[in-house]
């Protein structure tokens, strides 16, 4: 009889132990990975440099993509680009936004390295904005510069790798600050086209030396060379 209970007892902590572990293994699976939603909306286009999006063809037409995707919480801007380039079959160029004051955003050209989760958008969400990637020509285009002249009618120049413009203008050049010229940096050269009365304002860029060994060794210094 003591031999009967003996081999039970052993039996009911044998039969314990494989339920803990089971029950261990469902919470062991039951852990999810921390992730976050990234709503991305693609546009089969190139960006044509205005922050309207009501100017933008695939919004006008409706055909703009978007996709909810989850990802981990250290996502970058560049590896979703790199994800979306070999998703869409073509090179693409992305952006996020920042509200000003909603629903007035500003669109800006995030580092590659930035992480997406640093960047909230108006709905208190992570959105990307995914453009066509402007082919490459001839021209060896290294670096922008913008010239801006605000309402005190003084001037002020701000720069771009990528020809996108400067987001919160109006913060970095004084109120209603407004583009007047852009200069582009190509090769050894810099090329100028402004609205008509400033165009004093693109020669004097042009023709100062310092601009030109400044805007070289910039584009230089960023691997634009």
């Amino acid at each position: 009889m003591l031999k009967k209970v003996g081999r039970l007892s052993i039996l009911i902590v044998l039969v314990l132990s494989f339920m803990v572990g089971v029950s261990g293994a469902e919470s062991a699976k039951a852990i999810a990975v921390p992730t976050i939603s990234v709503q991305i909306i693609s546009f089969p286009e190139v960006w044509n440099g205005s922050y309207d999006y009501s100017t933008w063809e695939t919004w006008q037409n409706d055909l703009e993509q978007r996709y909810e995707n989850e990802y981990d919480p250290d996502v970058t801007f560049g590896m979703i680009q790199q994800e979306f380039s070999a998703f869409l079959g073509y090179p693409v160029v992305v952006y996020s936004y920042v509200c000003d004051e909603y629903p007035i955003v500003d669109m800006f050209q995030p580092s590659s390295s930035a992480k997406v989760s640093d960047y909230l958008d108006c709905w208190e969400g992570y959105s990307v904005v995914v453009f066509k990637a402007a082919s490459s020509t001839t021209e060896n285009l290294r670096l922008t510069l913008f010239g801006y002249v605000n309402d005190d009618g003084k001037s002020c120049v701000l720069w771009s790798l990528d020809g996108s413009r400067n987001h919160n203008v109006a913060e970095k050049c004084g109120g209603g600050a407004e583009l007047v010229c852009t200069v582009k940096l190509v090769k050894k050269n810099l090329k100028y086209d402004c609205d008509g009365g400033y165009d004093l304002l693109g020669q004097q860029i042009v023709n100062d030396p310092k601009w030109l060994a400044w805007a070289d060794k910039f584009a230089s210094m960023n691997g634009n060379k």
